[in-house]
């Protein structure tokens, strides 16, 4: 019973630690070309992601900046706060931008895709079924706050 413990305890440090020793090595989310110019990150397979209007109160939240003051924030505020908190921090140990980036643009040089604007189905899936992302476990309410953030993050240049 103890080597359980210290396997859910040790396993996501370790994968923390990969992502972010492998994510500094990268140099960021752009990458460099044979002649030396920087390129964008990939979004992964099937190119862009589309934008998104799920998040609560409609297109006009989704487009609102997130509250940086979790204590300013109003009911519907409280779902992109609670998404970006998952996002950078909580999901997996590390959150999200370990490996995508705080930007949501993704790193080639891990094969991390842009995640920004993802819609609930393709976070469900990629949870669900690609590599590491199959370890981070979110409950219904932080999927939903999650897209929500992503949809804000989409809609940034």
């Amino acid at each position: 019973m103890k080597d359980h413990t210290a396997r859910r305890i040790l396993v996501p440090g370790l994968i923390a630690v990969a992502a972010m020793v492998i994510a500094t090595a990268c140099g960021g989310a752009a990458s460099a070309s044979r002649d030396g110019t920087s390129q964008p990150a990939s979004s992964g397979p099937g190119g862009g992601i589309a934008a998104l209007s799920v998040a609560p109160g409609g297109a006009a939240a989704a487009s609102a900046p997130v509250p940086s003051d979790p204590a300013a924030a109003t009911a519907a505020d409280a779902v992109l706060v609670r998404g970006k908190e998952i996002f950078e921090k909580t999901a997996g140990g590390v959150g999200c931008a370990a490996c995508h980036g705080m930007d949501g643009k993704g790193s080639s040089c891990i094969g991390a895709p842009a995640n920004r604007g993802a819609d609930e189905e393709q976070v469900r899936k990629a949870l669900a079924t690609v590599g590491m992302m199959s370890i981070v476990k979110l409950t219904d309410d932080e999927i939903k706050a999650v897209v929500a953030y992503l949809a804000v993050l989409g809609k940034q240049s």
